[in-house]
């Protein structure tokens, strides 16, 4: 399993390098996050998420993995940070998103998450 995630950390480090691919960053973050929680690695993946959302694009697609990561860094943010207002800003565009684009998972699970109070 580690050499998995030293792979992962690779691709990653490529994806988002001068030259890399950034559409494959974006969705290779989205895709690792189920492996992050797994191995406890989530402090490391807010990082990741938060690196793909400083270079998404204008696009359709761009929008949706932006919900996806928003989303993604609502969940895991709280458990590392508390739900700070970073999170809280997370959650506000995600159900804005959501709500745009006709995405009721992520509005319902954006909209279930804002509920929680701000800690610090």
């Amino acid at each position: 399993m580690a050499g998995a995630v030293d792979d992962i950390r690779a691709a990653l480090d490529w994806a988002f390098a001068p030259g890399g691919d950034i559409t494959l960053g974006i969705n290779l973050t989205l895709a690792a996050m189920p492996l992050s929680r797994q191995l406890y690695l989530v402090d490391e993946f807010i990082g990741w998420i938060e690196r793909a959302l400083s270079r998404i694009t204008d696009s359709e697609a761009g929008a949706v993995a932006e919900l996806q990561l928003n989303v993604a860094l609502g969940q895991l943010g709280p458990h590392i940070r508390g739900m700070t207002p970073r999170i809280r800003i997370s959650y506000a565009r995600a159900l804005e998103m959501a709500d745009q684009l006709g995405l009721l998972e992520h509005w319902t699970a954006a909209r279930w998450l804002a509920c929680f109070p701000i800690t610090s």
